[in-house]
């Protein structure tokens, strides 16, 4: 994923380019890339740029349009050939079309109703220049984050909380009641987009956020989960089937672009192996790199651990380049201090921050996992 922030004011004062720069700093391992802003008048945008898929490599942000718009955005968009049909882009202007720009063309063709034609994973910024009016957008399962927080004259945003922190006059206190629940894990108690702390809110799945001119903020729910009428009334192979090919089709949509290598977190369960042994046909000639938190090798080969059930699928997998992290000196202490900062930390912060790590020596920039089926 890439990183995006911004600051857009209403109180009649210019966005100062040093603090555009600034939250772009607090985003710096987002985006090996570089770092890219644009300042016009009371709208600040940057981007840090992360090459993931082929058309990243003709990606430039912040993006403009002739009518003034401007979009920062972080997404992997998956239905390029059929939103390059509905726009009118042939095949070979589509291959040196990166994703953002096929996110402004929608723009300019729908306008906020672009995201009913999007099908991806995403968060963008969109400044509407002829509307006055930021718009802001989350992909259905909230697979890509931004945080915001409402100022007296000013709306900031970003990828991670600690580049809304990094903008000027914004809080950095903690919500106790918040950090209760997060920490304990009771999401279903939390109001919609409350995070740990004060003042900072995360922006739903499948929601727009518009903020107008004077500074006023509306939520849209552009998508709910539902059934899908053609499911309804099947029988079991059916649902058995449907949901292999629709599986099947949201790993390769991970994998099948990417001019790097791919990982997954693999805990050998069920969720994890299932995505190990669809990603087979996508990869081509690539292996997949996998990474596990097991005991160590001297620990025994016991049936309860997750090396086990590893090396059993590294067996059946030749396509696995299998790695293993074993906690080795590290603990909840080691990262506690910044847990929640970048938006998804927990008390295993620490656990995560070392299978990213693995995987990220071994080349990986995207990675998937079975968390939760």
């Amino acid at each position: 994923m890439s990183g995006i922030c911004g600051i857009v004011r209403f109180d009649g004062a210019p966005v100062d380019p040093r603090d555009i720069d600034a939250m772009l700093r607090s985003l710096a391992h987002l985006g090996p890339e570089g770092a890219f802003a644009l300042c016009d008048g009371a709208v600040g945008l940057g981007y840090r740029a992360m090459s993931v898929t082929r058309e990243d490599s003709f990606d430039s942000q912040p993006a403009t349009a002739a009518d003034g718009a401007l979009l920062v955005a972080d997404l992997r968009l998956d239905n390029r050939e059929q939103l390059a049909l509905e726009l009118g882009i042939d095949a070979i202007e589509l291959d040196q079309t990166p994703d953002s720009g096929l996110l402004m063309a929608a723009f300019q063709r729908w306008g906020e109703g672009c995201v009913d034609h999007l099908l991806g994973d995403f968060a963008f910024a969109l400044w509407d220049a002829p509307a006055k009016r930021l718009l802001v957008g989350r992909d259905h399962m909230g697979q890509r984050h931004v945080f915001f927080h409402q100022g007296e004259g000013f709306f900031v945003f970003a990828t991670e909380i600690k580049g809304v922190w990094a903008a000027p006059d914004v809080p950095q206190r903690i919500h106790e009641e918040g950090l209760e629940e997060f920490m304990v894990k009771r999401w279903h108690r939390q109001p919609p987009g409350r995070t740990p702390f004060d003042g900072i809110k995360s922006l739903g799945g499948g929601t727009l956020l518009t903020v107008s001119a004077d500074g006023a903020l509306s939520l849209r729910r552009y998508w709910e989960p539902h059934a899908a009428p053609i499911h309804l009334g099947r029988d079991e192979p059916y649902y058995r089937q449907a949901y292999r090919r629709v599986l099947e089709e949201a790993v390769a949509c991970r994998i099948r672009r990417s001019v790097r290598p791919c990982g997954l977190l693999l805990g050998g369960g069920f969720d994890s192996s299932s995505i190990a042994a669809l990603a087979g046909p996508a990869l081509g000639e690539r292996k997949l790199v996998t990474v596990t938190s097991a005991l160590p090798e001297s620990a025994g080969a016991a049936a309860s651990g997750a090396r086990y059930w590893v090396e059993l699928c590294r067996r059946a997998m030749p396509h696995l380049d299998v790695c293993y992290t074993t906690r080795a000196g590290r603990s909840i202490f080691s990262t506690l201090p910044g847990i929640g900062a970048d938006g998804a930390g927990s008390v295993s912060t620490y656990v995560n921050d070392e299978l990213f790590r693995t995987a990220a020596d071994a080349g990986a920039r995207v990675i998937m996992d079975g968390h939760g089926g």
